[in-house]
């Protein structure tokens, strides 16, 4: 296997990545130490229908072991920040979109990507709650240097529910307790100042996206399934009221 290899057609490359998982995962150590090694790998975009500004891959790393032992298989995550699922029907309606969308978008995501970077490596490891483990976080520089989280796989302890369904009211009230145990820690951590700069900019963005969002909303209706009509013609309603 090249270990120069890119991960699905970005411009990342799987080598670095091994070298640190070997530095922070302690599974992913065990397995080396017992002679193991990555052979091959495998990757699947898991976030397809479901994100808009970033794309999550799982990617399953596939150690043998030459002195007999069995092999194994080690999944981990990887989020890569992006425009393209805002871009990737822009050819049918190019008509209506401004010329430098992709590099107003991109910046925009590149902001919000490294918030998310600077909650992950400062603030979440001083609060008690209750958070994926991250090996590894880069910024987005756009047109330099690609971004990314690198983190734990979660998909075979949880189900991603479809924009379709909708949640009980006892996982509504989950979530809201979570969401408040999340602020009573943050408050705990004394780190109000710091993050609430941060976290307004990030506000501001989506804000900003959103509305840019609406207005294309009537060229997208005719690219999609007659289900997801309807629910867009009711979004544009509602904005128009």
């Amino acid at each position: 296997m090249d270990p120069n290899t890119k991960i699905a057609g970005t411009s990342l490359l799987l080598k670095p990545m091994l070298e640190l998982l070997e530095q922070k995962h302690p599974y992913y150590r065990r397995l080396t130490n017992l002679g193991k090694s990555v052979t091959s790998f495998d990757v699947t975009n898991v976030s397809t229908g479901f994100g808009h500004g970033s794309i999550v891959y799982k990617i399953n790393l596939h150690f043998t072991c030459h002195s007999g032992l069995p092999p194994e298989t080690l999944p981990v995550a990887l989020k890569v920040p992006g425009a393209e699922i805002y871009l990737q029907q822009e050819s049918k309606f190019r008509t209506i979109l401004p010329d430098n969308l992709e590099e107003r978008i991109s910046q925009e995501i590149s902001n919000v990507h490294k918030t998310e970077c600077l909650f992950y490596r400062e603030i979440s490891p001083t609060l008690n709650i209750k958070m994926p483990k991250i090996y590894a976080t880069k910024e987005w520089i756009v047109g330099k240097e690609q971004g990314y989280i690198l983190m734990d796989d979660l998909s075979e302890e949880g189900i991603v529910l479809s924009k379709y369904d909708s949640v009980s009211p006892g996982q509504i009230k989950a979530v809201v307790k979570e969401i408040a145990h999340i602020h009573a820690e943050y408050i705990k951590a004394g780190k109000s100042d710091k993050w609430k700069n941060v976290y307004g900019k990030n506000q501001e963005v989506w804000a900003g996206m959103t509305d840019e969002f609406l207005q294309l909303i009537p060229a997208f209706i005719d690219l999609v399934s007659n289900k997801d009509k309807s629910n867009l013609k009711k979004i544009v309603l509602l904005k128009l009221m």
